[in-house]
C-alpha cells in the first residue's frame, strides 16, 4: 500500500527526486506524527541536493546500449532462395524460415525468401523478397526496440512479437496496436506501397512474413523513436482511509488511454537510477503535480500500463485538495529531464462533484415541452434549458453528467448530458446508455411488464428489452414509436464537447396514459427509472441510482410529469382558470368551457366535475396585501346568488369551501417534493355561521402547481350536485373579518357548470328478423347478408354527451363498428348545442356483419356500447361508461361438431 507525501519545505524538483528516489512510494515513516514531520523533513533537506546531484550524474553518464547491428542482407548472394527451416546469419543475427499462415488460417510450408536488389522495400543494396514464408530474427540479446523497411504488394501478412501472433491484410492494420506488450508504429502500409514499421518495447522474439513482401534494414533501436500520446487523465472517485489514527481522503485518478502505452515502458530496469531503496524500479515514473506546478505525489514502481488505472493522491480529511492536477509520465530511458515527459491536461478537482450513494428513491420534476426537443444527439441552444434536472454519479460517487427531463402529452424526453466524457469514441461499442422502467411503480420487477431501452450490440438502434427475472432480460426488440440518438458536442452544462444521449420515449410503450393522469392528479409520480451509461474513454460506468440488473427495491429515480401549465400573467384575474383552462375560455353565462385544437386540452361546451384545481393570480393577491382568502359557492339554479356589492347578496345562499388545499413544494436540501396540505382555518364563527380562510402560499417556495388557489372536490365529503354555480373570492389582510380587502367584482367571481353524473351505456336487446336473442344465446343465419338489430341506450342525463360507439368484438382481438356518433358530428349535422343527450332513451342500430356488408365467421360476438360525456376536471374528460351483451352467430349451414 502506497501513501502520499504531504506538503514539503523543499523546492519542487528537489522534493520530486527525494520523494520518488528516497521513499520509493512507501509511506513516509508511516505518516509520521504531525509534531515530528517538519523536523524529519528538515533533516532530510541536506540529503536531497546530494541525492539529486548523484542521481542526475549517474543518469546522464549512462549510455544507451545498442545490442546489435542492422540486418541489411548485404553479405548474401543475389538470387539465392531460402526455404522453411533454412537459416541465414547476417550481422551476427540468425534469420530462420518458418511456415506462413494464410488469411484463412491454413499453414503453408513451401514458401521461400529470395535475395534481390530491386529496392522494392524502399532501401538500397540487397533485400529479401518474401513469398509465403515467415522470417524469424534471433538477436543475441533482448531489444528495447526494432524497425524495418517494407514493400507490400499483395496477399496477407504475418507478424509475431513475444509469442503474440497476428494475421492481417496491410501493415496499416497494426498501426498503433500493442502486440506482445510492444507498441507498433507504421508509416504508410495501406497496400501496394513501401513504408517503415517501428516497434517500441522489450522484444524477446520477432518474426515477420508475407505473400508478396520485401523487407530490408532490420535494425535494433533504442525504443525512443516511437512518439506516444500524452496521457488523458480523469478523476474517477474518492475514498476515505485512516493511517496512524489520522483520517485522509484519497482522490482516485486513471489514465484513460493507458492501453496506448506498451508495458515495456514500466519494466523494471536496474541500469537506471534507483528509486530510494528500490534498485530495480520501473523505467517510467508517474508523477502528479497541482495547478501551480507543485509536486503532489508520484509512483516509481508501476509494473504495467494497466497500473495507470490506479494512481491517486490524498489530503487530510477536511482539507482542501488542489484545484486541479496533471500527470507526467517520465520515460527515464529516453528523457534525461522529467519535465520533457508525456504530460496530461489539467484535471479539475471539485469536491462538490462527489455524493454518497442514495438510500431512497430520488425525485425529479419533468417540465412541459411546449416545443419538443429534436432527437438528433445535439443539445441545441435553449432546447433543454428549462428541463427538470438531476446529477448522475458513477459507482465511485463522482458526478459524470446530468439527467434532463421534459414531457408533453405523448412522450417523455430525456437527455443524458455526460459532461464527464469529453472523448468521442470511433464506434458505437465505445459508449452506450440505457433507461429501465419500473412500469407499475411497485418496486417489483414484473416479468414481461417492466422493461428497459437499450441498443443492439455494436449499433445505435434503440430497442426494448423485457424483464424476465430479477437480473435477466430478453433480447433487444425494435421500438416502433420511440427515438434515440447519440451525439458529441457542447451544451448549457459545459462549453467543452462531450457525450450526449437523447431519448424520446412514447407513453404508449411505457404504459403511461396521460388522460388518466390528468383525470387524477392525486398521483404525484408517474414514472420510475434508473440510468445506465458506459464510457470506454474515459473508462467509467454509471448505474444510477442502482443497477438495471438488480432489484427494483433498490433506489430508483421517480419522475413527476408536468401536466401542462396555465399561463398566469400579471394582468390575469384573481380566478385565473381551472386546471389547464383559462377563465377566458369558460363562458360566464352557461359555465361551459370551449378551448380549441391549438390548446393543451381541446374541448367544446364542456362542464366541470370531480376534483377541480382552481388556479389564481397569487402575485396579484400578494400585491394587494391579501394574506388570507375564503372561497364560497352558490347554486344559481336554486338561488339568486347576487354579488357582494349588490343588495341581492344573501350570505345564507352561499356555502364556504373547507376542502384541503393539496400541493407540493421542492425541498432543495432533501432533493425531493414535500407534501403541503392546508385546511382553511376559521376567521369567523358565531355558532351559526363559520367562515374559513386559506393562507396565501409562500412566494419563496418552488411549487409543483405554482398557481394553485384552492382544491374543490365536488364529489368529496360535501358533494356538489350537477348545476350552474357561482364561485366567490373574499380576501383578508389578516386573520379576521375586519381586515377584508375589496377586490374588483370582475375578478372575484366565476361562473362554472358542474356535471357529476355519468353517461348511460347499455345494450338493451339484439334481434334477428324480429326475434330477440338472449344473452349467451345462439342465432343461425339463413343468409350471410342477414342483419342484426341492436337496441342501445347511450345518453347523458345532463345532456352533455361527448360520444358513443357501438362495436362488435369477436375472435382473436378482432372487431367492427356498427354505429358511432360524436358531439362534433351532431353539431355538423345541424344539431343545436350545448345540449345533446345522444341515443335517449334508446335507439336501434343495424349491424351488417364482420365483413362490413355480410357475415363470414361463426363465432361468439360481444356487442359493446361505450362513450364519454363532456365533463372535464380542467385537464381531461372524467366520465366514461360501457355496456355489453354477448351472443353466438352461426353461419348458414353450420352444424355443431
Amino acid at each position: 500500500m502506497k501513501y502520499p507525501v504531504k506538503a514539503s519545505v523543499f523546492d519542487t524538483q528537489a522534493q520530486f527526486l527525494y520523494d520518488l528516489q528516497v521513499t520509493g512510494n512507501a509511506a513516509i515513516v508511516n505518516q509520521r506524527r504531525t509534531q515530528k514531520r517538519e523536523v524529519i523533513r528538515m533533516e532530510m533537506a541536506a540529503r536531497v541536493k546530494k541525492i539529486l546531484t548523484l542521481t542526475m550524474f549517474f543518469f546522464l553518464t549512462t549510455a544507451f546500449i545498442v545490442h546489435a547491428q542492422c540486418v541489411d542482407f548485404e553479405n548474401l548472394t543475389i538470387g539465392t532462395n531460402y526455404n522453411v527451416g533454412n537459416g541465414i546469419v547476417e550481422s551476427g543475427v540468425t534469420v530462420t524460415g518458418q511456415p506462413f499462415v494464410w488469411s484463412n488460417g491454413t499453414s503453408y510450408n513451401d514458401g521461400f525468401a529470395q535475395v534481390g536488389n530491386n529496392h522494392c522495400a524502399g532501401g538500397s543494396g540487397l533485400e529479401l523478397i518474401v513469398n509465403n514464408i515467415n522470417l524469424a530474427f534471433e538477436f543475441s540479446t533482448g531489444l528495447t526496440g526494432l524497425s524495418f523497411l517494407f514493400g507490400e504488394y499483395g496477399g496477407n501478412l504475418n507478424i509475431e512479437i513475444n509469442g503474440d501472433f497476428q494475421n492481417f491484410n496491410n501493415f496499416d492494420d497494426i498501426n498503433g496496436k500493442i502486440i506482445g506488450g510492444v507498441s507498433v508504429s507504421v508509416t504508410n502500409g495501406l497496400g501496394n506501397d513501401t513504408g517503415t514499421v517501428t516497434l517500441s518495447g522489450t522484444i524477446i522474439s520477432f518474426a515477420v512474413g508475407g505473400q508478396e513482401l520485401c523487407i530490408d534494414h532490420v535494425c535494433p533501436v533504442s525504443g525512443c523513436d516511437t512518439v506516444l500520446p500524452d496521457p488523458v487523465v480523469s478523476l474517477v472517485g474518492t475514498e476515505n482511509y485512516t493511517v496512524g489514527g489520522n483520517d485522509f481522503v484519497r482522490y482516485l485518478l486513471a489514465v484513460d488511454n493507458r492501453d496506448q502505452y506498451p508495458d515495456a515502458l514500466f519494466a523494471p530496469d536496474s541500469n537506471l537510477p534507483p528509486c530510494g531503496a528500490n534498485t530495480n524500479s520501473s523505467r517510467t515514473w508517474c508523477v502528479i503535480f497541482d495547478q501551480d506546478n507543485n509536486y503532489v505525489y508520484g509512483f516509481c514502481a508501476l509494473a504495467s500500463a494497466e497500473d495507470l488505472d490506479g494512481i491517486w493522491f490524498s489530503v487530510p480529511a477536511g482539507g482542501c485538495p488542489p484545484a486541479g492536477v496533471y500527470v507526467i509520465l517520465w520515460d527515464r530511458l529516453c528523457e534525461e529531464n522529467w519535465q520533457n515527459g508525456y504530460r496530461s491536461s489539467l484535471v479539475q478537482i471539485d469536491p462538490t462533484l462527489f455524493a454518497p450513494p442514495p438510500t431512497a428513491d430520488l425525485e425529479i420534476q419533468s417540465e412541459w415541452a411546449g416545443t419538443p426537443p429534436i432527437i438528433n444527439g445535439s443539445a441545441s441552444s435553449g432546447e433543454w434549458d428549462d428541463a427538470g434536472s438531476l446529477p448522475l454519479y458513477d459507482s465511485n460517487g463522482l458526478q459524470r453528467g446530468t439527467l434532463f427531463v421534459k414531457n408533453d402529452n405523448t412522450a417523455l424526453y430525456l437527455l443524458l448530458d455526460m459532461t464527464g466524457d469529453t472523448q468521442s469514441g470511433p464506434d458505437p461499442d465505445d459508449d452506450y446508455s440505457g433507461i429501465a422502467f419500473d412500469i407499475d411503480l411497485d418496486s417489483f420487477k414484473a416479468p414481461y411488464v417492466d422493461l428497459k431501452y437499450a441498443c443492439g450490440a455494436g449499433t445505435e438502434n434503440l430497442g426494448i428489452q423485457m424483464a424476465v427475472t430479477e437480473s435477466g432480460w430478453t433480447g433487444v426488440h425494435p421500438t416502433l414509436q420511440s427515438l434515440y440518438q447519440e451525439g458529441f458536442g457542447n451544451s448549457a452544462s459545459s462549453g467543452d464537447s462531450h457525450k450526449l444521449f437523447e431519448y424520446k420515449l412514447a407513453f404508449d410503450e411505457i404504459d403511461i396514459n396521460f388522460e388518466d393522469i390528468l383525470a387524477d392528479q392525486e398521483q404525484l409520480f408517474h414514472a420510475r427509472i434508473n440510468v445506465k451509461v458506459v464510457s470506454e474513454f474515459p473508462g467509467f460506468s454509471v448505474n444510477y441510482p442502482s443497477s438495471q440488473y438488480g432489484s427494483w427495491e433498490n433506489p430508483m429515480i421517480r419522475i413527476s410529469l408536468d401536466l401542462g401549465s396555465l399561463v398566469v400573467g400579471p394582468d390575469a384575474p384573481i380566478f385565473a382558470g381551472i386546471g389547464l383552462v383559462p377563465i377566458s375560455f369558460i363562458d360566464q353565462i352557461n359555465g361551459l368551457a370551449t378551448t380549441g385544437p391549438g390548446h393543451q386540452i381541446n374541448v367544446t361546451d364542456a362542464p366541470f366535475g370531480k376534483h377541480l384545481r382552481v388556479m389564481g393570480n397569487l402575485d396579484k393577491l400578494r400585491g394587494l396585501g391579501i394574506h388570507y382568502y375564503s372561497i364560497a359557492y352558490c347554486n344559481m339554479g336554486l338561488h339568486s346568488c347576487g354579488s357582494l356589492s349588490s343588495g341581492a347578496f344573501d350570505l345564507d345562499e352561499w356555502d364556504f369551501l373547507a376542502d384541503t388545499r393539496t400541493n407540493y413544494y421542492w425541498n432543495s436540501t432533501e432533493g425531493r417534493y414535500v407534501l403541503d396540505s392546508v385546511s382553511p382555518g376559521a376567521i369567523y364563527d358565531d355558532g351559526s355561521l363559520i367562515i374559513k380562510a386559506y393562507p396565501v402560499p409562500s412566494a419563496a417556495l418552488s411549487w409543483y402547481m405554482p398557481n394553485l388557489l384552492f382544491d374543490w372536490r365536488t364529489t368529496g365529503t360535501v358533494p356538489v350536485g350537477s348545476g350552474l354555480y357561482k364561485v366567490h373570492f373574499f380576501g383578508f389582510a389578516s386573520d379576521g373579518l375586519g381586515s377584508y380587502v375589496s377586490t374588483p367584482a370582475s375578478e372575484n367571481t366565476m361562473v362554472v357548470r358542474i356535471d357529476n353524473t355519468y353517461p348511460v351505456m347499455t345494450v338493451n336487446s339484439i334481434r334477428h328478423k324480429g326475434t330477440e336473442i338472449d344473452a349467451c344465446g345462439m342465432v343461425q343465419l339463413d343468409s350471410v347478408t342477414n342483419t342484426l338489430l341492436v337496441n342501445v341506450s347511450a345518453y347523458d342525463p345532463d345532456a352533455h354527451l361527448y360520444n358513443f360507439n357501438l362495436h362488435a368484438l369477436y375472435g382473436d382481438n378482432q372487431s367492427f363498428t356498427c354505429h358511432s356518433e360524436t358531439y362534433a358530428s351532431y353539431l355538423a349535422g345541424g344539431g343545436t348545442g350545448p345540449e345533446w343527450q345522444g341515443a335517449f332513451p334508446s335507439a336501434n342500430y343495424v349491424c351488417t356483419g364482420d365483413a362490413g356488408d355480410h357475415w363470414e365467421t361463426s363465432c361468439g360476438y360481444t356487442f359493446r356500447v361505450n362513450g364519454w360525456d363532456r365533463a372535464i376536471n380542467g385537464y381531461g374528460r372524467i366520465h366514461y361508461n360501457v355496456g355489453h351483451k354477448t351472443i353466438t352467430v352461426l353461419m348458414p349451414g353450420f352444424t355443431m361438431p
